[in-house]
């Protein structure tokens, strides 16, 4: 979800001049099946029942629901009870910030347990990550801009009323103002990778048959389904893809790279198109579009509409676009079209524009409707993106 995070700044070449790196892989055939609670997928969000902290001893019936969210990484949770022992021995304070609301959630990381796929009576459970690190949001809270710089905190307070006034953003220009407790409904699970965090935060890549080497880190998201682990038998019939592992920073180990998507127009008299890393994203029901300049957009690509309360550059409805996830190469591998706002299941909410962007790689946010028209996986152990084509519902 863009929302969450920005892309790395890593450069990457667009796979038309990339150079596959080969890979000399085993993988491990266990693989489990993740419960959805959420039915309507991918029209609509992706939802798993959770247990954290002291709900996951297998004894508790305490869980929650969360959205799974292929465009962020990292697990982001309300304070609770069952996080109050690590919230007390956690030194680290942490924050999450929505551009899209102004919103920031300040908190702390703590490490604890955690159990995915719950029984909604909490006997039973998929999978199990034995210790992970997430965000435990106590507070929600506005940015203001000021003109003197504040004082930073020495601790994180003990009351929301104990943000207001501090520093925002890292910033010496903004502070936190009308802090309250955040709602008990807010959550996300950010399961994405080549997104500036590290793998370890990663739930799905850190199961507990993972960390002892009896299933392959990785995942698969189908229309209405989410298997954890993958194997040669599970990726029978994807196109994969190699992907590249981009440099190590300052806040994040080395990560495999996105893979390389062509977007295009047809019958739009135009040539056009983008080209850069594809974000399959179950985050958000709409595509976003990252072009580099030049070339410039097509005015006919383009009109400004209201979206939500905001002037949004989109593409306009009925328009033709044909999304292409090309090889190293620049071969298509899988693709799929549909023609912009026909409310078919594989056709996104809208196409927004953003940027534009002078230095390239371009970016482009299918969002979760490309899971109507394939399945998508992940191969963090041997470092591919998979690709399977589905048949669309009569």
């Amino acid at each position: 979800m863009n929302r969450w995070t920005r892309w790395s700044s890593t450069a990457l070449c667009l796979a038309a001049s990339a150079t596959a790196t080969a890979q000399t892989c085993t993988l491990q055939s266990q693989t489990v099946d993740l419960p959805l609670v959420s039915k309507a997928t991918p029209k609509f969000a992706y939802q798993v029942r959770v247990q954290l902290g002291s709900d996951a001893d297998g004894r508790s019936n305490g869980s929650q629901v969360l959205e799974v969210d292929t465009g962020s990484t990292g697990v982001v949770v309300p304070l609770s009870d069952a996080l109050r022992s690590a919230w007390d021995a956690s030194s680290t304070p942490g924050y999450i910030f929505y551009s899209s609301d102004g919103k920031y959630h300040p908190g702390k990381y703590v490490d604890v347990p955690m159990r995915l796929g719950v029984s909604a009576d909490g006997k039973r459970a998929a999978a199990r990550v034995d210790r992970i690190t997430v965000l435990a949001a106590q507070c929600t809270c506005d940015v203001a801009s000021i003109a003197q710089p504040p004082k930073p905190l020495a601790q994180v307070p003990a009351t929301c009323a104990g943000y207001n006034g501090s520093p925002a953003l890292s910033s010496t220009t903004q502070v936190l103002r009308d802090c309250s407790t955040i709602a008990p409904g807010f959550g996300m699970m950010g399961v994405g990778y080549d997104r500036g965090v590290d793998a370890a935060r990663n739930p799905f890549l850190n199961l507990a048959q993972m960390r002892a080497q009896r299933m392959s880190p990785g995942y698969i998201v189908g229309a209405k389904s989410i298997t954890l682990g993958v194997s040669k038998r599970a990726l029978t019939g994807f196109a994969l893809v190699p992907l590249q592992r981009g440099a190590a920073t300052a806040t994040a180990p080395s990560d495999w790279q996105a893979p390389t998507a062509c977007a295009s127009f047809p019958d739009s008299g135009s040539d056009y198109r983008v080209c850069g890393k594809l974000l399959p994203d179950t985050g958000v029901s709409y595509m976003m579009l990252n072009p580099v300049v030049p070339p410039a957009t097509p005015a006919s690509l383009q009109q400004t509409v209201q979206l939500a309360g905001h002037a949004t550059r989109v593409v306009p409805d009925a328009t033709q676009l044909r999304l292409d996830v090309v090889d190293a190469k620049g071969r298509p591998v899988f693709g799929y079209g549909f023609a912009v706002g026909d409310g078919k299941a594989a056709t996104p909410d809208s196409v927004q524009w953003r940027g534009p962007l002078k230095t390239p790689p371009g970016h482009i946010n299918s969002g979760r409707h490309l899971l109507a028209a394939g399945d998508y996986a992940y191969d963090a152990a041997c470092g591919h993106a998979g690709f399977h084509a589905v048949s669309p519902a009569p």
